[in-house]
């Protein structure tokens, strides 16, 4: 419920409405507001970066880098590099479903009685425990 204030000035039919805007509303106004400016600069610097590629100078074909970093910024694709970028830290589900590790026989014989891979204890491709 938001808090209101009903005037009826002198010589008018209709009464004016004044409310409180709710602060939830107003922020997800902000974000959209927000969200709209940001990628509609993506879209205006893809745009300009796609411009300068087609040009004549011996560096134009390198406008295309930053073009790509400006497209991951347009409206179509923003949600997407957000997500992407919101879920960067959760790679360890991507992990494969077989890995692989190295070691002498002795170790793969103790892999296989105890059913456990040990941290290496002298260092990279050294002996492991």
């Amino acid at each position: 419920m938001t808090d209101s204030l009903i005037c009826h000035p002198a010589g008018c039919l209709k009464p004016t409405i004044v409310e409180e805007p709710n602060p939830v509303n107003n922020l997800i106004s902000s974000l959209r507001d927000l969200y709209d400016a940001t990628t509609e600069a993506g879209s205006n610097a893809a745009q300009h970066w796609a411009n300068g590629a087609n040009g004549d100078h011996p560096l134009a074909p390198l406008a295309h880098i930053p073009g790509v970093f400006a497209a991951l910024w347009t409206p179509d694709v923003a949600p997407t590099t957000a997500i992407t970028l919101a879920t960067a830290g959760y790679g360890f589900v991507a992990l494969p479903k077989n890995l692989v590790h190295f070691t002498t026989v002795a170790g793969a014989e103790g892999i296989a009685k105890t059913g456990m891979i040990n941290a290496t204890r002298v260092g990279l491709f050294g002996p492991g425990g």
